[in-house]
């Protein structure tokens, strides 16, 4: 018995000083390492308190990469957002190694239409991605699609500056008009871009038109 009482004091001795290292661990930081496809590599700390939202929002801005969505992988694993917390993904309560990649928001659309793929960039107000489809050569006078205009709610023969004016995207208006794009272009139903800015009620797309 004597024995047997010494094992269990033991192995409650373990267990209270591993709940203790873990408490530790998650109180303080984690070095943070995280590496490109490029075999590019950042490393940083970041409290183990963080959660899975605030660690993407870490990463990527260690790259500065405008318009495009992270892909976070750990040991080959996509990162689990659902996690509490930067030290529930942690193995190593000291390090942590995720590998990332990033991809172009509007990839997927641009290779099935880009002239839709710009539209819906000066919709969503993402001024980076209309240079870089205009510097690969998309139509900046194109019309959206029929598809994509019920898909927003907007009138036939939709131009990219009328869907920034729509939305009230004044940095997406600026753009496109430093790249040339007309301001007097109107769509199916006569309407030019000032008069959607009218309706969204944006004052500096208005004027930048």
């Amino acid at each position: 018995q004597g024995c047997l009482q010494q094992t269990r004091l033991a192995n409650a001795a373990a267990a209270f000083l591993s709940a203790a290292r873990f408490r530790t661990s998650a109180m303080s930081d984690i070095v943070l390492s995280v590496r490109l496809l490029s075999g590019a590599v950042r490393t940083t700390s970041c409290p183990a308190t963080w959660t899975m939202a605030k660690l993407r929002e870490h990463v990527a801005g260690l790259f500065d990469l405008p318009d495009t969505e992270l892909f976070l992988t750990n040991s080959g694993a996509p990162v689990d957002s659902t996690l509490e917390s930067v030290a529930a993904l942690a193995k190593d309560p000291e390090r942590l190694e995720l590998d990332a990649v990033f991809q172009w928001r509007f990839a997927e659309a641009a290779a099935l239409d880009p002239d839709d793929a710009l539209i819906q960039a000066a919709w969503s107000g993402h001024a980076a991605s209309i240079d870089r489809m205009l510097d690969l050569g998309t139509c900046l006078g194109a019309t959206a699609s029929l598809g994509l205009c019920e898909r927003i709610c907007a009138g036939t023969g939709l131009t990219a500056l009328h869907a920034a004016a729509l939305r009230g995207n004044a940095d997406a208006v600026t753009a496109l008009l430093a790249r040339g794009a007309s301001a007097e272009a109107r769509d199916d139903g006569g309407f030019a871009p000032l008069h959607y800015a009218a309706v969204a009620g944006c004052t500096a797309a208005a004027q930048a038109l």
